[in-house]
């Protein structure tokens, strides 16, 4: 059986493109981890305001994968909705960094909704996941599209085309190695073999 360890932000690493926390006791241009570091709560979400495509970046703890562990995939969770009031197109990407940038599929449904996005090898070798690799992803983030027409003076009008996002989570699943023991004659000998272990 796999083992499953997930990551939340814990900090925020590159808000340069400003992203902004809209609501909750975070509100503003930093701390905006604190509104994505709980599944499903939209009391508090987070969304971008540079026009165009503008990318935040979060820190994460290391998934602290052991060695020797085999079967590894990597995924990362968004909790978001997305408003296209101007016809615009757009959406959001969550996006990784491990070397180099990796990106989601594109997530442009309207209404709060939960998504998922699985790298089952290390996207940019093609190949599987190492325990070093997977342990030396130092942050995730979120890649969406602002859009804005003021409202006329006078005739009103004006629009918005925006993702907004309450959760962002890495999740890491592999299979640990542990030594299974078995009798030869009179003595012990361990050989390397594979189970289940909880992760906190």
């Amino acid at each position: 059986m796999a083992t499953t360890v997930d990551r939340y932000p814990v900090g925020d690493y590159d808000n340069s493109q400003y992203w902004y926390n809209a609501s909750g006791p975070n509100s503003g241009y930093t701390n905006l981890y604190a509104s994505l570091d709980d599944w499903s709560d939209t009391g508090d979400y987070v969304y971008p305001t540079s026009w165009g495509w503008s990318q935040y970046w979060a820190n994460v703890n290391s998934p602290s994968v052991p060695t020797g562990s085999t079967n590894i995939n990597v995924q990362l969770y968004i909790y978001y909705a997305f408003s296209d009031g101007c016809g615009a197109g757009g959406g959001v990407y969550g996006t990784i960094y491990q070397g180099a940038t990796y990106s989601t599929s594109l997530y442009n449904s309207s209404g709060w909704s939960g998504v998922g996005y699985t790298w089952s090898v290390h996207p940019g070798t093609g190949t599987a996941w190492t325990v070093s690799q997977v342990n030396s992803i130092p942050y995730i983030g979120l890649y969406g599209y602002y859009y804005y027409i003021a409202p006329d003076p006078k005739y009103g009008g004006g629009c918005t085309t925006l993702p907004s996002v309450a959760s962002l989570l890495l999740r890491v699943n592999y299979d640990p190695l542990t030594a299974k023991v078995y009798a030869f004659g009179c003595g012990v000998g361990t050989v390397v073999g594979s189970k289940s272990t909880s992760i906190g």
